[in-house]
């Protein structure tokens, strides 16, 4: 995993209830403006993941992309540096028209987990959360916080806030889960 130095969010206030966790990603990438099609031509030789279609994400061997919007993703490494993504996005969309940005150090990465996980959701969430499969992923509200949540399996999502938001974030998703604890 690559060197990760970066201070959390949540330093000094780790998750304190079963079921929630920071994740640390080596690197989380946006890039904006380039088609699916094209941008799985340029990313092949890197293996991060196939494009996916609209509200779903993908994985790769070494990463995986989440839809955020028309023609912009969130490719997210937890084996990858931030400068070796950003080398390897520099030598394959020269010329392009993209775009792409680091937000490694701009968000907070949540892993929400267990038999409640919709319910809590569901507290501050407007989605369908019972409409969700793994591989699905939407921006969305949670809460007053805007997120992009991640369906990575039935009993497990991921959730990706700015950081400055992370937490007030935690501190919500904590009380959420309170009911649910035994």
């Amino acid at each position: 995993m690559p060197e990760n130095n970066r201070r959390s969010a949540l330093e000094n206030h780790p998750p304190q209830r079963p079921g929630i966790r920071e994740v640390r990603c080596g690197s989380i990438v946006q890039i904006n403006g380039m088609a699916a099609d094209e941008l799985q031509q340029r990313l092949a030789d890197w293996k991060f993941a196939t494009p996916p279609g609209p509200l779903k994400a993908s994985r790769g061997s070494n990463a995986r992309l989440l839809w955020s919007g028309p023609d912009q993703y969130l490719l997210i490494s937890e084996s990858l540096s931030s400068a070796e993504v950003i080398t390897a996005l520099d030598s394959q969309f020269n010329g392009s028209g993209a775009t792409w940005v680091d937000l490694s150090q701009a968000r907070t990465v949540f892993e929400l987990s267990g038999p409640h996980v919709r319910d809590i959701l569901a507290k501050g969430c407007p989605l369908d959360l019972d409409a969700l499969q793994p591989g699905d992923c939407a921006p969305c509200l949670l809460a007053h916080f805007n997120i992009l949540l991640h369906c990575q399996a039935p009993d497990r999502f991921e959730i990706l806030v700015f950081r400055s938001f992370g937490r007030a974030c935690l501190e919500w998703l904590e009380h959420a889960a309170a009911e649910f604890e035994a």
